[in-house]
């Protein structure tokens, strides 16, 4: 069974029947003063979203140059809807652990993401709730080579 294609990089979940937009983005957009090092190039991102609102995972993959070596939790969210921040980052070797919290117009959403590297790949999840509901945003990516 094949999921639901997202045609939008921003990988973009619309809450069905109330008018939200969550932006679920992979790690070439990652949080705080933390930083994850990984090697800048090409790099292939495959995310899937699961929502209870949606009969099949949505998913997307991706080739994207990245130029900095540095993925922060901050970053991660710069494109969600609302006012968002992220809170107690914390990074142990080669993985990178958040809170976040997003103040939008349909309600607060709150959530904990994970991002693991070894420089040439990398693996990560966002779990978030709203309303009750919880959405998973998970993404695998590997660097290709040079852009």
């Amino acid at each position: 069974m094949s999921g639901a294609k997202c045609t939008d990089n921003m990988k973009c979940v619309r809450g069905l029947g109330m008018g939200i937009v969550i932006c679920l983005l992979t790690p070439a957009t990652v949080l705080a003063d933390a930083s994850m090092k990984v090697n800048p190039g090409k790099w292939e991102i495959a995310s899937e979203v699961t929502m209870p609102m949606m009969p099949q995972p949505m998913t997307n993959k991706g080739v994207e140059c990245i130029k900095d070596g540095d993925w922060t939790a901050e970053k991660f969210m710069e494109d969600m809807e609302g006012e968002c921040e992220a809170s107690d980052v914390q990074q142990t070797g080669q993985t990178m652990k958040w809170t976040m919290r997003c103040d939008t117009d349909g309600g607060l959403v709150v959530g904990k993401g994970e991002l693991h590297s070894s420089g040439n790949q990398m693996d990560g999840k966002l779990i978030m709730e709203m309303q009750g509901m919880k959405i998973k945003n998970t993404w695998h990516g590997k660097r290709l080579g040079s852009c």
